[in-house]
């Protein structure tokens, strides 16, 4: 029923408002049924396939907070890989080698490693905070009604310069993705499906990311999650890292 409600409220505000405000509105609404409105705490499962086989299977615990982009994503399996992780803390980008007890920062966004994502694909908030429409279409998908909104980077900050967002015309949710660089070169394509729905929040059960520049490599993602009222803050600092991939 909430989410009927807020299908019929985001229709009614575009009606009464100029294109730009009903792109805006669009964005908006996105991210807030797209992002919980507890902390997340979950296991992710990622099996990579190339075109004929499994290359890997990875398994990771993840930490988010629901009221800014902070999160923390620290390797459990294989074993070889145990401790090694990837976090955002305020504006700071980094990553954590157990091996050499390091940790490293980084101004961009990078791969990670063995599979078709990249640290961007876990920053939550990020089709408003990242991207403006720039053209709405109406369109199909798998014969489905569906709007498609071809958004640009606000700045260089923005994970991608520009992505391509194909939504449910009914439940107004994310059904693929397709992000590009500044020539107009796919880098990614994701596709999201079984939608599941808690307190107002959707989470896709099934998703699958092909990177384009690696000979079209695909990870499965499987989110076995849990809602926290709050994340303590310590979760998000070095010191905790340290401790925990002792």
């Amino acid at each position: 029923m909430k989410g009927t409600i807020l299908i019929i409220l985001i229709l009614l505000t575009l009606n009464a408002s100029g294109e730009e405000n009903q792109n805006t509105v669009i964005l908006k609404n996105l991210d807030l049924r797209l992002h919980p409105s507890q902390d997340i705490v979950c296991e992710i499962h990622i099996t990579t396939y190339d075109e004929t086989s499994a290359l890997s299977v990875k398994k990771f615990n993840f930490f988010a907070d629901s009221t800014s982009d902070q999160f923390l994503l620290i390797c459990i399996s294989p074993i070889k890989e145990q401790g090694f992780a990837r976090g955002k803390r305020k504006d700071q980008i980094w990553s954590y080698s157990p091996l050499v007890k390091r940790f490293f920062s980084s101004t961009g966004y990078d791969f990670l490693e063995g599979t078709a994502l990249r640290t961007e694909d876990f920053l939550p908030d990020r089709y408003d905070t990242y991207y403006t429409v720039d053209t709405t279409i109406k369109t199909e998908v798998n014969k489905n009604p569906a709007l498609k909104l071809l958004l640009k980077a606000k700045s260089t900050s923005s994970p991608y310069d520009n992505i391509t967002v194909w939504l449910d015309e009914k439940s107004l949710l994310p059904v693929r993705e397709e992000a590009y660089d500044s020539e107009s070169h796919l880098l990614k394509v994701i596709m999201y499906s079984g939608y599941r729905e808690k307190d107002g929040w959707y989470q896709a059960s099934s998703i699958l990311v092909t990177d384009m520049t690696h000979s079209s490599i695909t990870s499965y993602i499987d989110i076995k999650q849990t809602t926290l009222s709050e994340v303590p803050e310590y979760v998000f600092t070095r010191s905790f890292v340290e401790f925990i991939t002792q």
